[in-house]
């Protein structure tokens, strides 16, 4: 809060303030720059400290964990799918108009594999509620790197049309 802050830095030298006033414009410019000097993203952070075992991946845990079909198709997708996800943590807001569907029993480890694509959790999220409403859909996948729509199964095409857009 502007407010709070101005009145510390308004308070006297010997109580470890600046003894003045500064205008609200100015504290807030202050606070884009510190901010914008010290940014961090905490899933390439994540990323970056994970020690590689020399073990190829990408491109073969959809058929391995999620029974997809092995092949070139499927192997490239699961790649292009890894590229983008990436590349949008560079590159926030990077476009990426591909959603992929996976589809199999319940209880299949589906949310489980993207639960672990997202560190076990920590940057997941569930897309649920209103997907007309983009405010408050691009409010419930704030700090998440991997979300999921966990049920397709009984959407009406208005719905659909909604999550469409959405994406």
């Amino acid at each position: 809060d502007t407010a709070a802050l101005n009145i510390c830095l308004s308070a006297p030298v010997r109580l470890k303030g600046y003894g003045r006033d500064f205008a609200t414009q100015d504290i807030e410019t202050a606070m884009v720059l510190a901010a914008e000097s010290n940014r961090f993203n905490p899933v390439l952070d994540m990323i970056r400290k994970t020690k590689w075992d020399g073990v190829k991946r990408v491109g073969t845990t959809w058929v391995k964990f999620l029974g997809a079909p092995d092949t070139a198709y499927v192997r490239e997708l699961e790649t292009m799918f890894f590229v983008a996800a990436i590349t949008r943590l560079c590159e926030p807001g990077h476009p990426f108009h591909k959603v992929p569907i996976f589809g199999g029993r319940q209880g299949g480890g589906k949310t489980g594999y993207i639960k672990a694509l997202a560190f076990n959790s920590r940057f997941y999220g569930e897309l649920s509620g209103d997907y007309g409403n983009t405010q408050k859909m691009v409010e419930s996948t704030m700090g998440k790197w991997i979300t999921e729509m966990s049920e397709l199964k009984g959407t009406h095409k208005g719905m659909l049309e909604d999550i469409k857009s959405y994406f």
